[in-house]
């Protein structure tokens, strides 16, 4: 599957596959980090608080600059707008990484209509903002408009950069894990027997879990360069900063086993493949080992020193587990709860 084929795949909604599959000169990865600072500027409250009060235009352009002007910072952009005259001409061109270009545009566009001919006559991506709506043009068709008051474009308070993917992990936790509040897992929780497949069910829900609670990142399958490997999830930042999330599980299935000197292999290999994954990729930023442990008794496992020593610097070296134990802690004592959580660094 080739590079546009993937993310056509992946962003299957909303702004990001409209201009994906309408525009055919746009690169998906650098697209994909374009539109999200733009979302993210729109929706930002310093943005929404002091909004220009007037219409104007952004024209994408895959060029290189020696500027450092970035105009999706809504500080840069304030000052331009106070030292060029929006009246008359009100058209930006930025390229992917959001830094003015050179090529200058002398038209208005105030409106719909307006935005809709010039495309028509022009081949160019324009994205037109106006206070805090957004339209995308292309070829005269308004091929995108996002509703900016709702959920893809106002945060609710509560989502967290994806760098900040302990405490993401945390309250998928506490809110989605824990209890089986999110979903379910146990095929019979008093014999704990996970269901068939247990990584397949735990990665598409945190998959689905980082996808509505980061307010940087496009999550997605990566296949990793030059193999046929693929990490569980994959997150670009809009500053195209990867994270790599590898899932496992431990415990038992109706036809797996992952427990004793079983479920300290599974660990291991995890940390190996993911450590290679990261050596390869030389956009990766952090990779993380995510372990749903589903085990009676969740006892700690080494990770074996003779490996440790070749890691990357960018994995986490301590897998994080999320643990699955349907026991309340009511039933251990406080003693052999702490020691558990501090020997095996389990989020309970």
């Amino acid at each position: 599957m080739n590079e546009i084929s993937r993310l056509n795949k992946i962003l299957t909604e909303g702004i990001h596959s409209r201009i994906l599959l309408n525009v055919p000169f746009v690169k998906p990865i650098e697209a994909a980090g374009f539109i999200n600072r733009v979302l993210s500027l729109l929706k930002s409250d310093i943005y929404r608080s002091d909004c220009p009060d007037f219409p104007f235009c952004i024209i994408l352009k895959d060029q290189n600059t020696n500027s450092n002007y970035d105009l999706l910072d809504f500080h840069n952009l304030s000052i331009y707008f106070t030292q060029n005259n929006i009246d008359t001409e009100n058209i930006i061109t930025l390229n992917y990484s959001g830094l003015l270009l050179d090529e200058v545009y002398t038209e208005l566009i105030e409106t719909g209509e307006e935005a809709s001919n010039f495309t028509t006559e022009n081949d160019v991506l324009l994205f037109l903002i106006n206070g805090c709506s957004l339209q995308v043009f292309y070829k005269g068709m308004i091929i995108a408009e996002p509703p900016l008051d709702k959920r893809i474009g106002q945060l609710t308070g509560k989502e967290l950069p994806i760098s900040e993917f302990r405490a993401l992990l945390r309250k998928f936790h506490d809110t989605k894990v824990k209890k089986e509040q999110g979903f379910l897992y146990w095929e019979n929780k008093k014999e704990f027997i996970l269901l068939k497949r247990p990584e397949k069910h735990f990665r598409k829900h945190l998959a689905n879990f980082l996808k509505e609670n980061t307010f940087d990142a496009v999550i997605e399958e990566y296949s990793v360069n030059g193999t046929d490997d693929k990490v569980d999830i994959a997150v670009y930042t809009r500053d195209f900063q990867l994270y790599f999330f590898e899932v496992k599980w431990l415990g038992k299935s109706e036809k797996c086993r992952y427990e004793g000197s079983s479920a300290q292999n599974c660990l291991n290999s995890g940390l190996l493949q993911l450590n290679m994954y990261l050596k390869t990729e030389t956009k990766a930023k952090s990779g993380v080992l995510v372990v749903f442990d589903g085990r009676r008794e969740p006892l700690e496992i080494e990770i074996l020193s003779d490996i440790t020593s070749t890691f990357s610097k960018k994995l986490v070296k301590e897998p994080i587990f999320l643990a699955l134990n349907p026991i309340s802690a009511s039933h251990q004592s406080k003693k052999e709860l702490a020691t558990i959580l501090r020997n095996s660094k389990i989020i309970n």
